[in-house]
């Protein structure tokens, strides 16, 4: 038979019975040289004695792989692609795949029962069982335990059919499954596992790789942690209490979870706990500031539940609320701020009426003394405890207007914190300032007298206890629509923490202004000094 290599586009050999090149085209003559006479494995690469062609044949230039074919008195080899000289030798391959870490393992798809037929020493280390004991045996013995399959339960079914598909359909499985598995020994381990088909140089399915990790460390903690997710959701909604979390994200708050008691305290209005005002400030505050933000919601039932909503640790911006019934807690601070300002109001009618009468008669005395005395040397000490006792009275007057400010209705809030500047100004010797950015806004009357012990409490505090020389204070809308009162200080400073506690006139505070569906923040500021804010929801504070 004469095969025509010269009609042939690609370079080709003639390969006789007895192993020799018989003849070359001139494209294998310039790929290989002069290979003519020259027995065709003395070309190969890389290939045992006994392995049949094709073969991968060494060129002038770098290597070549080959496709072979018989015929009578002969074989056609044709040169089929090029490799340069720095391509990687197969044996250094094998070696580099035999001391990966991974487990590398390598399944027959065209022989029945689909055995594996090469794993690296990856596979024996993490398995324990020698190249010898799997090869010629489906994978599938990693599934066995004390002689039963475990093919069910946490994903091993799912993970099976997904493996099964691939091997059937000839698809990678590049996203990985985790499968229950088990050593020689019984030991369980988590796998996961990559599948990439091998075909051959006609496309048909030959091989499947298998590329194994060991994930029994990662899996077990997301079982640990996913226990623990489990116990603390049991006790979550076994709860008495009001539980639930929200999430801040790209669209704004989200409830994420609400327990059975958040459910029934709250009703239809959980969904709307994510666009309420209150709600969505106590998350700023809580965010800000990093610590709980306390706040009241009247339910319609007409109880009071005072919610603590604390910022949770971690990569997600979560915030946890607990709700406690603070009904009575609440009822019996409004009767105690009554019964307040009842007995300021009567201590300070006492003292306009009782010493104050008394020092006005000993003035009008002391003043008829001095015009009695007229020129004698007493008149001079007359004249003197006369002045005295006019200073005196204006004192007292002004501890009295302190303890009810009873103009406050006609004066407004504004007014009102004029005068507490200018008594402060004069009382204790410091620099105090008062702005007034609401202007003529008219303010509750409910609200009124609050603001007003507010601002009388914090700046007392200011002086006596911090030691301030210069306060000023602010009644401003806030970005958000709340009105807030700002009381800035020079002083010592607040402890961090301290505020949380407090004292009585913390408690009282933040009692004055919860019952409006407001609160308290007490800070330190950086270099010395604290603010005290604050912050009542507008449509709670003005009339109309």
């Amino acid at each position: 038979m004469v095969v025509p290599l010269s009609a042939l586009p690609s370079p080709a050999l003639v390969v006789g019975p007895d192993g020799r090149v018989d003849a070359a085209n001139a494209q294998a003559l310039a790929a290989l040289g002069d290979v003519v006479g020259r027995p065709v494995r003395e070309l190969a690469v890389g290939a045992p004695a006994d392995e049949p062609v094709p073969l991968t044949l060494a060129g002038t230039d770098g290597t070549f792989a080959t496709r072979a074919q018989a015929f009578e008195g002969g074989t056609l080899v044709v040169l089929t692609a090029s490799q340069t000289t720095d391509a990687l030798d197969p044996t250094l391959l094998a070696k580099a795949i035999d001391a990966a870490n991974n487990a590398v393992v390598v399944a027959d798809l065209r022989a029945p029962g689909q055995p594996l037929r090469y794993v690296n020493q990856g596979f024996t280390a993490l398995t324990g069982y020698t190249a010898d004991e799997a090869v010629g045996r489906n994978c599938r013995f990693l599934q066995v335990r004390n002689g039963v399959h475990d093919d069910t339960g946490d994903g091993q079914a799912e993970a099976l059919a997904r493996v099964r598909h691939a091997v059937q359909s000839g698809e990678p499985l590049d996203g990985g499954v985790v499968l229950r598995n088990y050593t020689k020994d019984g030991r369980l381990f988590y796998n996961e596992l990559f599948l990439t088909p091998v075909r051959d140089e006609d496309g048909t399915l030959t091989h499947m790789v298998g590329v194994q990790n060991d994930v029994t460390r990662w899996k077990l903690a997301a079982h640990e942690a996913a226990n623990e997710r489990a116990h603390f959701g049991r006790v979550f909604d076994a709860s008495a209490a009001p539980m639930g979390l929200l999430e801040r994200g790209p669209d704004g708050l989200v409830v994420t979870t609400a327990n059975p008691a958040a459910r029934h305290a709250f009703g239809g209005a959980v969904a709307e706990i994510a666009t309420n005002r209150t709600w969505r400030h106590a998350v700023a505050s809580a965010d800000r500031d990093g610590q709980p933000s306390r706040f009241d919601v009247a339910l319609d039932d007409g109880r009071t539940l005072e919610v603590v909503l604390s910022p949770v640790p971690g990569e997600y911006e979560q915030f946890l609320y607990m709700a406690t019934d603070v009904t009575d807690g609440r009822e019996a601070t409004e009767d105690l701020l009554n019964v307040s300002n009842r007995q300021l109001q009567q201590i300070a009618q006492d003292i306009h009426d009782g010493v104050g009468q008394s020092l006005v008669g000993a003035s009008m005395l002391a003043s008829v003394l001095a015009r009695d005395l007229d020129e004698a040397p007493q008149a001079a000490d007359a004249r003197q405890l006369q002045q005295l006792l006019g200073r005196s009275l204006g004192s007292l007057r002004s501890f009295a207007l302190g303890l009810d400010p009873v103009d406050i209705d006609q004066l407004g809030v504004g007014e009102a914190l004029l005068r507490l500047v200018a008594e402060a100004r004069a009382t204790f010797d410091i620099d105090v300032g008062v702005e007034d950015r609401i202007g003529g806004r008219g303010v509750r009357p409910d609200a009124r007298l609050d603001v007003y012990r507010v601002a009388q409490e914090a700046l007392t505090n200011a002086v006596r206890h911090g030691g301030a020389r210069a306060v000023r204070l602010a009644l401003y809308s806030g970005p958000d629509g709340d009105v807030v009162l700002d009381v800035v200080d020079d002083g010592c400073g607040i402890e961090a923490g301290a505020s949380a506690s407090g004292g009585m006139g913390m408690r009282t505070m933040r009692a004055r202004a919860q019952r409006h569906g407001g609160h308290v923040a007490v800070e330190g500021l950086d270099g010395g000094g604290t603010r005290v804010r604050l912050q009542i929801p507008a449509e709670r504070l003005f009339t109309g």
